[in-house]
């Protein structure tokens, strides 16, 4: 988004200098003082040129980059030990043959997490677990939902939560339990 913005204002820049073009003209007649506007205008349009082409390469080499990273599975750790509910959950949900391929997908995550949860009953002192996480591509309606201790519900997702700070939507996932 700030490279958009960044490049729409030296473009815009750029038109701006182009429309005094006619300016230039006018003061080319002045002579020697108008000759040297003109030199140093031009100069700061090929620095504004140079700067928008610089942008424009800085935006495609990062989408690129969050491309390639979409690309490659990453292994997200989930400890046992820590959190023994939420891995019991993960495994327990895999086996029955909910995906362990998962695709990072969050602007939608709170209508897959109210998908997830519709019929399902709370329990007093316990949060709702969901497999595949919401946060997903593959959450939503069909998810498997677990009672489990709060404590561990909230801890594993924010070891997940940290495991996947910083990869782009499209990152491909999969949690895998560790001891």
């Amino acid at each position: 988004m700030a490279y958009g913005v960044l490049d729409a204002a030296l473009t815009g820049l750029d038109w701006a200098m182009t429309a005094s073009d006619v300016a230039d003209t006018a003061s080319m007649a002045a002579g020697l003082p108008g000759a040297g506007f003109k030199l140093s205008k031009q100069g700061a349009k090929q620095a504004l040129r140079q700067a928008r082409k610089a942008v424009r390469k800085g935006l495609d080499d990062a989408i690129q980059a969050g491309r390639k990273a979409a690309e490659h599975l990453q292994n997200v750790a989930l400890s046992r030990s820590k959190y023994p509910g939420s891995s019991k959950h993960v495994l327990d949900a895999q086996r029955a043959g909910h995906p362990t391929e998962l695709t990072i997908s969050r602007p939608d995550a709170p209508s897959r997490r109210s998908q997830s949860m519709k019929g399902q009953p709370r329990v007093t002192g316990k949060d709702r677990d969901e497999y595949p996480p919401a946060f997903t591509k593959e959450g939503g309606d069909g998810a498997s939902v677990r009672p489990i201790d709060p404590g561990d519900n909230r801890g594993a997702g924010a070891c997940i939560g940290n495991a996947c700070r910083g990869m782009p939507d499209g990152t491909k996932i999969r949690i895998v339990v560790t001891e």
